[in-house]
C-alpha cells in the first residue's frame, strides 16, 4: 500500500491541464491557441498511514505548428544485402523546415519566413557523401531570435561532404521506405551443436555410430544442397561419414586401450558461390570389452630355506589395461600344484612344507589369473637373491620351459 502513488496539479495554469492520478501522465484540458508558456506544480504522495509527498515543477512551452518540419513523403525503394553489418546506412529521408532551408552544396542555412521574436529553434543538419557505402555526420543547430539578427547560424564545414539534409528539432513525420533484402549464401545449420555417441571397441567395420542432420534455408535450390565430411579428429581414419545421409560409421578396428574417445569435427558444405560451411562436434566414446588378459606385475619371488610350513613366499599382484569391471578384482589359483606351495584366491603364495635349498634350489609355479602366467620361486640363503625368471604366454596352451637351476 505504501508504494501506491497519487498525482495532482496545482498552481495558476493547472486549469489548462489534467493529470492521471495513477500514472502521472499530463494532458491538455482544452484546445490551446497562442498560449504563453506555462508552469505547472505537480504533487505526488503515497498511500501510507502517514503519507509522504514530494513536489516538482513542469514547464510547458507552446510551439506553433508551422514551426514543425515537413517531410517530403514519397515511396523509396532500396536493395540491401541480408548480411550487411549492424550500423549500415539504409537511407536518408529529406525533410524541409517551414522556417529554414539549407543549401545542399555549401551547407549555408537561410530563413524561409519571419521568425517569432525571442523564440528558440533547434534542428539537426546531416551531411553525407556519395560513396558506395555513404558516410555521414550530423550537427545540431540552435537559432535564437533576437531583435537584430546579426549572427546567422553556421557550423564548420566538413571536407568531402557533398550533400546536406535538414531535420527538425523535436518534431517528426513519416515516409514509407521499401527495402529489398538481397539473398546471400547462408551456411547449413546442424540440428545440434554437439552429438554424443557410444560404440563398443569390438564393433565391426561398417557399424553405424550416429547420424547428424543439417538444414540450409537458402531460397536457391542449388545453394540449399550440401554434403557432409569429417574435417578433423578422425585418428587413424577410424570413422567415415556418408556424404549424403550424414551417417557416421566405423571405418577401421577400434581399440579403447589406444584411444578411448574421439572428438570429430563434422562439416556440411553447400553448393553456393562461394560455398558456405556449417560445423558441429561429434564426441564418440569407445566402450570397453574384456579383450586383454591380466598380467602379474612381478614374476619372481624368494623364500629362505628351513622356514616353517605356512611361510609366505609372495603376494601376487596383477594389472589389466581394460577398464572396470573388466579390471578386477582378480582371482588367483595354482595350475601345477606339486604340494610344495598353496595359493589363496587373493594371491598369497604359501609354503606347505619346510624347503631345503640343497635338495631343490628353484621351483617353477604355474599360476592362473583369469589367463595363464607362471613365476619362478628362487630359494636363496643370502639376503640378496640372484634373480632369474622365465615368463611365457600363449592363448591356447600353457607351456613351461626347461627347469632352471639357480
Amino acid at each position: 500500500m505504501n508504494a501506491e502513488l497519487y498525482y495532482s496539479l496545482y498552481g495558476p495554469s493547472s486549469d489548462l491541464f489534467s493529470i492521471d492520478p495513477h500514472s502521472g501522465a499530463i494532458f491538455s484540458s482544452s484546445d490551446i491557441h497562442d498560449n504563453d508558456d506555462s508552469t505547472l506544480h505537480v504533487h505526488v504522495e503515497d498511500a501510507g498511514e502517514t503519507p509522504k509527498f514530494d513536489i516538482t515543477t513542469v514547464s510547458v512551452r507552446f510551439q506553433n505548428s508551422s514551426d514543425f518540419p515537413r517531410l517530403n513523403v514519397e515511396i523509396v525503394h532500396f536493395s540491401l544485402s541480408e548480411d550487411e553489418p549492424v550500423g549500415t546506412l539504409v537511407a536518408v529521408i529529406s525533410a524541409a523546415s517551414s522556417r529554414f532551408w539549407v543549401n545542399s552544396s555549401t551547407g549555408e542555412i537561410y530563413t524561409k519566413q519571419p521568425l517569432r521574436l525571442f523564440n528558440i529553434y533547434q534542428f539537426r543538419v546531416i551531411a553525407f557523401d556519395h560513396g558506395s557505402v555513404p558516410l555521414f555526420s550530423t550537427a545540431t543547430v540552435t537559432v535564437r531570435s533576437e531583435p537584430h539578427n546579426l549572427y546567422p547560424p553556421m557550423f564548420l564545414p566538413v571536407k568531402t561532404l557533398l550533400a546536406f539534409v535538414l531535420k527538425g528539432g523535436n518534431s517528426s513525420n513519416f515516409a514509407l521506405v521499401h527495402i529489398n533484402v538481397i539473398n546471400t549464401n547462408d551456411a547449413p545449420i546442424f540440428s545440434s551443436t554437439r552429438y554424443l555417441a557410444n560404440i563398443s571397441e569390438d564393433s565391426s567395420i561398417g557399424t553405424s555410430v550416429v547420424k547428424v542432420s543439417a538444414l540450409d534455408q537458402d531460397s536457391f535450390s542449388d545453394w540449399s544442397r550440401f554434403f557432409f565430411s569429417i574435417a578433423s579428429g578422425n585418428t587413424e581414419l577410424s570413422f567415415t561419414i556418408d556424404a549424403s545421409s550424414g551417417v557416421v560409421s566405423v571405418n577401421s578396428r577400434l581399440d579403447r586401450e589406444l584411444c578411448s574417445i574421439y572428438h570429430l569435427t563434422i562439416t556440411a558444405t553447400d553448393n553456393g558461390s562461394p560455398p558456405a560451411t556449417g560445423t558441429t562436434d561429434v564426441i564418440v566414446t569407445i566402450v570397453d570389452v574384456n579383450d586383454n588378459a591380466p598380467m602379474l606385475i612381478s614374476t619372481l619371488a624368494e623364500v629362505k630355506e628351513n622356514q616353517p610350513q605356512g611361510t609366505i613366499a609372495a603376494r601376487l599382484n596383477a594389472s589389466d589395461p581394460d577398464s572396470p569391471p573388466n579390471q578386477g578384482p582378480f582371482t588367483y589359483w595354482l595350475i601345477n600344484s606339486s604340494g610344495t606351495f598353496s595359493l589363496t584366491s587373493d594371491g598369497v603364495l604359501i609354503t606347505t612344507s619346510v624347503l631345503d635349498r640343497e635338495q631343490m634350489s628353484a621351483y617353477i609355479v604355474l599360476v592362473g589369473v583369469k589367463f595363464h602366467i607362471f613365476v619362478i620361486i628362487n630359494l636363496s640363503k643370502g639376503l640378496i637373491p640372484n634373480f632369474k625368471y622365465l615368463v611365457y604366454f600363449d592363448s591356447c596352451t600353457f607351456k613351461i620351459f626347461k627347469f632352471v637351476n639357480l
